[in-house]
C-alpha cells in the first residue's frame, strides 16, 4: 500500500537503460498517482529519464524506451502537470537543471522573481538572464525566445565549470564576458553578486558588450528588488 499526504513537490526517476524493470516503475508510478488522486493532491511531478548518459541518449532503444514511457504514463496522469528531464550521473548540469525546476516550483515567489529579471533585461536589453547559486541551483531565469534559453541551457554548465577552475587558482576576476559563439557581437556576460551572506552568479546573454554600462547602472536597483525575494526563496 502507498501512503502520500500533503505532497508539495513529486519527483519520480526511471532507469532507461533497465527495461526488464520498465514495467515495474511504470506500475509503481500508477500507483503513486492513484493514491494523490485518492486524496484530491495534485502536486507538480519532476519526471526524470535517468541514465541517458550522454554517449547514449540518441541511441535508437534509449530514444524508444523514453516514447514509450511518455505514452505510457498520458493514460493516467491527465490531472497532472509533469516536467520531464532527462538526467545522468555524467551530465551534471542534468541534474542541476531537474533540482533546480522543482525547488522552484516550491517558492511562491517564483513569477515575482521571473518578473525581476525580466525587468533587468528589458532595461539593459539582455536577451537572456540566468540567476544561480554558489551551488549552481538555477533560483530564476529569463528568455526572450527558445534560441536565447537554448544558448544558456548549452553554456551554463562550461560557466560553473571555469568559475570553480578559476576560484581553484585564484585568478577570478569580478566578471568576465565571452563570446556566445553565435556571432562576433553576442557576448555571454559573468558577473558574482553579493546579497548579504549569499554569494550569486548572473550570467547575462546581450547582443553587444556596448550594454555593459547599462547593466552596471541598473545592478544596484536590481539587488535591491530581489533581496527579500532571496532570502524568502523557498
Amino acid at each position: 500500500e502507498v501512503y502520500l499526504y500533503n505532497v508539495d513537490l513529486l519527483f519520480f526517476l526511471i532507469d532507461v537503460q533497465d527495461l526488464k524493470r520498465r514495467e515495474e516503475g511504470l506500475k509503481y508510478f500508477k500507483r503513486l498517482i492513484e493514491s494523490l488522486e485518492n486524496i484530491d493532491d495534485y502536486p507538480p511531478i519532476v519526471l526524470c529519464f535517468h541514465k541517458t548518459d550522454p554517449d547514449i541518449k540518441n541511441d535508437k532503444r534509449i530514444r524508444e524506451n523514453i516514447e514509450f514511457i511518455i505514452m505510457s504514463i498520458q493514460e493516467f496522469t491527465q490531472n497532472y502537470y509533469i516536467k520531464i528531464f532527462e538526467t545522468s550521473i555524467f551530465d551534471h548540469w542534468s541534474l542541476v537543471s531537474a533540482f533546480s525546476y522543482g525547488i522552484s516550483r516550491l517558492s511562491p515567489n517564483r513569477e515575482i522573481f521571473r518578473k525581476q529579471l525580466e525587468w533587468f533585461a528589458n532595461k539593459t536589453d539582455s536577451e537572456a538572464i540566468l540567476l544561480l547559486n554558489e551551488k549552481a541551483i538555477i533560483l530564476s531565469n529569463f528568455s526572450r525566445d527558445d534560441v536565447s534559453g537554448k544558448v544558456f541551457e548549452i553554456s551554463a554548465p562550461h560557466f560553473q565549470t571555469l568559475y570553480k577552475t578559476f576560484k581553484e587558482f585564484k585568478i577570478l576576476k569580478k566578471d568576465f564576458l565571452v563570446s556566445s559563439g553565435i556571432s562576433q557581437t553576442k557576448k555571454i556576460l559573468f558577473k558574482k553578486l553579493n546579497i548579504e551572506k549569499f554569494n550569486l552568479y548572473l550570467l547575462l546573454f546581450i547582443s553587444s558588450e556596448d550594454f555593459i554600462e547599462r547593466i552596471d547602472e541598473y545592478l544596484d536597483e536590481f539587488i535591491s528588488r530581489i533581496e527579500m525575494l532571496i532570502q524568502t526563496y523557498i
